[in-house]
Order: C-alpha cells, then structure tokens, then sequence
C-alpha cells in the first residue's frame, strides 16, 4: 500500500494522520455504519473540551473539571451498559 504512495501523499497523510483521530474522536459518526459503541463512550471525554475549545478559542478551565468528569463518566457508563 505505501510503496504506491508519492512523497506528497505520503506527507498529507502523516499530516493528516492526528486530525482524522481528533475528528473521530470529537465527532459522533452520522451514518448507522460507521457508528462504533467505543466512540460513543470516548466521546464526552474528548469531545466535550475540544467542542469548549473551539467555541470559548481557550483551553478549558481546569476548575470546571471535577465537576465534569461525574457527567462524562456516567454518560460513558450508561452507554457501555444499554447499547
């Protein structure tokens, strides 16, 4: 597969390689055949301060954070039990 690969492909995709994961992990998948339940439970671990990040352009506060994580726990447990 990488033999195929130009340098410039081979550049994109090393570039491109943390976005896809940051995407996957921040993103909820749309379509009933991408949805993967490990996604679901990662989720509101990763893609909750990355959606507080892009939207305040800061880093999250790590004063509201003990108060988050009883949510995303709980959220993380209820769909690795019910789905």
């Amino acid at each position: 597969m990488y033999e195929d690969m130009t340098m410039m492909q081979k550049f994109l995709f090393i570039t491109d390689f943390p976005f896809c994961w940051l995407r996957k992990l921040s993103i909820p998948p749309s379509e009933e055949k991408d949805y993967d339940n490990y996604l679901v439970i990662a989720w509101p671990w990763f893609g909750i301060p990355i959606l507080l990040m892009l939207a305040t352009a800061s880093t999250p506060s790590l004063i509201w954070f003990p108060i988050y994580i009883p949510f995303a726990a709980l959220w993380s447990y209820l769909f690795h039990k019910y789905s």
